[in-house]
């Protein structure tokens, strides 16, 4: 049972955006696979409390990313699971296990707030981002989201200073994780963050009063709206 707990973690690293942790990560999930299938409850806790705690920390420094919260949350489980079987034999590394994954979430826990107004990602109602960019493209994206990046690389490409058009990040917990996928493509601007996008999908694109949703309609309404001003 513990294998599909780290099976889990390894897939939800994999197919998410890469990071300086991710290989890492990967390499503690294939091992407790392997642990957790021989029967080595002790060396597969390890392999769970390690990513774990080392993930909670290293999000409370740079900020928060749901599949990383995700994976760590996976790899904690695992950890404690082989932890309640270890509990008889080897109590005083248990408990410093479960020490270390209590204090590392409590810290992570405690520095989302701060990581937000760090990044002067102060979530914004739909209605007041429209107003304050009213002269500007807005494209509301969520890293999560895998039909985003193709739009969103194209606008990147068109404008990457940010000049016509404003990157919204959704929900505003992944801002961390928005703000990475913007400087992947080379943009240089500013972006905003809102809890939702004004057509409650993603992608949403919103020119002047217009609200076009989806891959290929953003898509062609951004290159319609460049391809206008070259005109």
């Amino acid at each position: 049972m513990l294998s599909f707990f780290f099976l889990g973690a390894a897939i939800i690293l994999a197919t998410s955006s890469w990071g300086l942790l991710t290989v890492p990560g990967l390499i503690f999930a294939v091992a407790g696979i392997i642990f957790s299938l021989r029967k080595q409850t002790g060396y597969t806790a390890i392999c769970g409390y390690v990513p774990a705690v080392g993930s909670f920390i290293g999000q409370s420094v740079v900020g928060v990313c749901i599949s990383c919260t995700l994976a760590a949350c996976l790899f904690a489980t695992a950890a404690v699971i082989a932890s309640i079987i270890l509990l008889k034999e080897k109590p005083g590394r248990v408990a410093l296990g479960v020490v270390a994954l209590v204090v590392s979430m409590g810290i992570f826990i405690f520095q989302i707030p701060e990581y937000h107004v760090m990044a002067n990602a102060t979530p914004a109602s739909v209605s007041s981002v429209q107003k304050e960019h009213k002269d500007k493209l807005l494209y509301y994206f969520s890293p999560s989201c895998k039909f985003c990046e193709s739009t969103l690389k194209l606008l990147c490409e068109y404008d990457p200073e940010g000049k016509y058009w404003t990157p919204v990040v959704a929900p505003q917990i992944e801002a961390y994780g928005g703000e990475k996928m913007l400087r992947k493509h080379g943009y240089k601007g500013e972006f905003e963050t809102s809890w939702e996008s004004p057509s409650g999908r993603f992608p949403c694109l919103v020119i002047g009063e217009q609200i076009f949703s989806g891959s290929q309609k953003t898509t062609e309404e951004v290159k319609a709206y460049f391809a206008s001003r070259e005109t």
